[in-house]
């Protein structure tokens, strides 16, 4: 009895790597949620106030997280309602910020849909070949000590160079197209039996379809070989749907004529969590009437910015309301006796005293644009944390106030 079994092909000549040295940046978490929403509808609308304002201030800091940013999205079909986008430092700092949004009240109303685990990579092509002929045409020995320097040599100058490309920003685009993916195309077709000259080459022709859409559609592609199902995952960031087929029909993408294996994605749309968990919703700017559209340009043109943030969007359902506080906020917190950031910081003090974690957000947010440092910050806490200590005490002990204070 005799067996036959297929002779692998030759991928790469003798001198020449089957795997491109890679560099890696980000580790990044996809997150779809689901909201269980007959549980939310139960609540009262300042249940939910509370429960969004402390989600929202958590996840505002998450944005401008220093070790990488996250970001919410509305998911468009039947695969979930929230998509959080993770980037950190490491697969720790991953398990943080699940762990931070974990412990909100608003995990409560929330149910995980699906996840994806990954972590940016750059495959070094071109650096790869050249590097290794390099070596060779030099006669240093495959693997010795100064080969080993070599690589290394070139992987710190690539990771200097692609640092940008390994710690993206998180695009501000209003959408996001999320798949993962394999190269794998079946048994008789495996992209990664090809020489790794010609991966390199269809990896080129890619690259440059996607650079048409530069400044109009952001891709970033990461790995997860040994992370998760997939082999890669990939998120299109885009002002507007566009380029998404371009890219996949080239031959990287397409494989000979058979396609490469690709996941059910996910389509949304960027989002902050009160416009989708907001008791009235936000009115945005296009959508509003003249009269709350005048508020918003006024909003805009006096504090020299182009967005107009949530609080505003949401009072927007009472015209009257929005152009009143806004009138008052305008007047009381202009030019005065007091300077911009002692307003902004005694804000700030009322805000942590009340609980109000939108407030506390975006005045702690005004406050370091007007120069409050973190030392200002630790030692207005203090005195806040002081003041509700002694308010407490004064009134359990219903202390009489002493002549000398009384006006």
């Amino acid at each position: 009895m005799s067996s036959t079994r297929a002779v692998r092909p030759q991928a790469v000549s003798a001198e020449t790597p089957a795997v491109p040295l890679t560099i890696e940046g980000y580790s990044v978490l996809h997150q779809m949620m689901r909201v269980r929403w007959p549980a939310w509808r139960e609540l009262s609308a300042a249940q939910k106030n509370e429960i969004v304002n402390e989600a929202s201030a958590a996840l505002a800091k998450m944005e401008q997280s220093a070790s990488g940013q996250s970001g919410l999205y509305s998911l468009l079909g039947h695969k979930g309602d929230l998509m959080l986008v993770h980037f950190r430092q490491s697969f720790d700092e991953l398990n943080q910020a699940e762990l931070q949004l974990a412990q909100l009240r608003l995990s409560d109303y929330l149910e995980p849909a699906t996840s994806y685990l990954s972590i940016i990579e750059l495959g070094l092509y071109e650096s790869t070949i050249k590097a290794y002929r390099d070596l060779s045409d030099r006669g240093v020995e495959p693997h010795s000590e100064g080969w080993k320097r070599g690589i290394q040599d070139v992987l710190e100058r690539q990771k200097e160079a692609m640092h940008p490309r390994l710690f993206p920003e998180l695009p501000k685009h209003r959408y996001i197209g999320f798949y993962p993916m394999d190269r794998r195309r079946g048994e008789d077709k495996n992209w990664y039996t090809l020489p790794i000259e010609e991966r390199g080459r269809q990896m080129t022709e890619h690259g440059l379809v996607g650079r048409r859409y530069a400044g109009e559609v952001k891709q970033i592609i990461t790995g997860s070989i040994g992370f998760d199902d997939w082999e890669w995952g990939v998120d299109l960031f885009a002002k507007f749907r566009k380029g998404r087929r371009e890219i996949l029909l080239t031959e990287v993408s397409a494989g000979s004529g058979r396609p490469a294996s690709v996941a059910p994605g996910a389509s949304s749309l960027q989002n902050k969590l009160g416009e989708t968990m907001a008791t009235l919703g936000l009115i945005e700017y296009k959508d509003a009437s003249p009269e709350v559209r005048a508020v918003y340009d006024d909003i805009m043109a006096t504090r020299k910015t182009d967005w107009v943030n949530n609080f505003w969007k949401a009072i927007a359902h009472d015209p009257a309301t929005l152009k009143r506080t806004w009138e008052d906020i305008k007047q009381i917190m202009g030019l005065g006796a007091l300077d911009p950031l002692t307003k902004e910081m005694v804000y700030l003090a009322v805000s942590v005293s009340n609980q109000c974690a939108y407030c506390i957000a975006s005045h702690t947010a005004g406050a370091r644009n007007k120069g409050m440092t973190d030392a200002m910050f630790k030692e207005l806490m203090a005195v806040v944390g002081m003041a509700n200590e002694t308010n407490r005490l004064v009134a359990g002990y219903q202390v009489e106030i002493d002549e000398q204070f009384k006006a």
